[in-house]
């Protein structure tokens, strides 16, 4: 049998369920796209009991921050390189 693991959820870092999607906006690019991260259905719209938290800086999301990464494809596998969030990145506060 092949079964997956649970992954966690890269801002919250809750364990995703089956069928459990991370919502984020992906720009159109050649080769690598730049993706906006939002969260996963526990964190993002806004959950007042979890935490959103930015692996790179360690600072804790606004409400509206995201996280801000490169994504690109290789043998049909999307791969993907948080490079930080909008706070850090793009110097973004609420």
């Amino acid at each position: 049998m092949n079964q997956r693991q649970a992954q966690p959820c890269p801002l919250c870092g809750s364990l995703l369920a089956r069928g459990d999607r991370i919502r984020s906006i992906a720009y159109p690019g050649r080769g690598e796209k730049i993706v906006h991260i939002l969260g996963c259905p526990k964190c993002y719209p806004e959950n007042d009991k979890i935490k959103r938290t930015c692996p790179v800086c360690r600072n804790i999301l606004p409400p509206s921050g995201f996280m801000i990464g490169r994504m690109w494809e290789t043998q049909g596998k999307k791969h993907l390189h948080v490079t930080g969030c909008s706070m850090c990145k793009l110097n973004i506060r609420e």
